[in-house]
């Protein structure tokens, strides 16, 4: 009989089940073993989050708050102080995590996400805008770094139970494995959490730093090694990217196979595997590649 622990980690690596799938998986796991830190968390995931004391770093997600232009289409909206700009250019998402999917998918490498404004914001930036209808805008690749955070946690959290030897048969476990999972400190959520840098200190200009010149990949690709460290194989991934999408921008959009490379990058920078968090790491790719392309 097969181990659930093992048919949830083959479900990651192979890609072949859907996260909202991955997660019901997850949940029988845990209460099957009686971590309830861990069903608390995966409930959240599944149903939505209930206020931002709850949410994890990695569902705020950084954006762009502009205003639509009957005749320029959408402007930037500009603000008086820093701490105003920063407050508007992050947003939580408290969705169920299947909401995420089906707008990663809908999204897949067509340009940004319009996420909705609460009318009392709303009517706070009428005044700056003009009457112009603001909007907050989202790369859809952050959506996408959502999903794979959520599958690495689950799947560092089946191997930790796996080196612990607490595998089950099927959908069942034994009275050992069920007090070896609960008694174990190295199975509890918060060593499964990740490394997602500051949130409160994300703001980074990038082109004032280091001049892009439109279609300069060299300047954009100097840049993105100084900021983010990346390496060469990435760098030149990029270049493939950029070459595959034909080096053309349609309605100021990232092409699809750039977006799906700056969906990878923001994922290592969730995973604290970069030297950035999520956040800024987002700011930087946007910004350099909106510089490069020229919009």
């Amino acid at each position: 009989m097969s181990s659930l622990v093992l048919e949830i980690q083959k479900d990651i690596i192979n890609n072949t089940s859907s996260i909202t799938t991955i997660l019901r998986k997850a949940l029988i796991l845990a209460t099957k073993l009686g971590l309830t830190d861990f069903e608390e968390w995966i409930n959240y995931e599944l149903k939505g989050y209930p206020d931002l004391d709850k949410l994890p770093k990695y569902r705020i997600v950084a954006g762009e708050m502009k205003a639509w232009n009957p005749f320029h289409g959408y402007q930037p909206i500009y603000f008086n102080g820093k701490k105003e700009a920063e407050t508007f250019s992050r947003k939580p998402l408290y969705d169920p995590i299947t909401q995420i999917e089906n707008v990663a998918k809908v999204y897949d490498g067509k340009g940004e996400i319009e996420a909705p404004i609460p009318n009392s914001i709303k009517l706070q930036l009428l005044d700056i805008t003009n009457g112009c209808e603001p909007a907050f805008l989202i790369n859809p690749a952050q959506f996408l770094s959502i999903i794979e955070e959520v599958k690495t946690r689950i799947l560092e959290w089946t191997i930790a139970l796996e080196k612990k030897g607490i595998l089950g048969e099927g959908l069942n476990f034994t009275d050992e494995e069920k007090e070896k999972a609960v008694k174990s400190q190295e199975i509890k959520i918060n060593n499964f959490q990740g490394v997602l840098g500051d949130i409160k200190n994300s703001s980074v200009n990038v082109t004032s730093e280091m001049k892009i010149i439109t279609n300069d990949f060299d300047a954009l690709a100097a840049l993105l090694k100084s900021k983010l460290d990346l390496t060469e194989k990435e760098i030149q991934e990029l270049k493939t990217a950029i070459k595959e999408d034909d080096k053309t921008i349609k309605e100021g959009k990232f092409g699809p196979k750039v977006s799906q490379w700056i969906g990878k990058v923001i994922s290592k920078a969730a995973n604290g595997i970069l030297k950035v968090g999520i956040n800024v790491a987002s700011n930087i790719l946007t910004t350099a590649l909106s510089a490069y392309y020229g919009i």
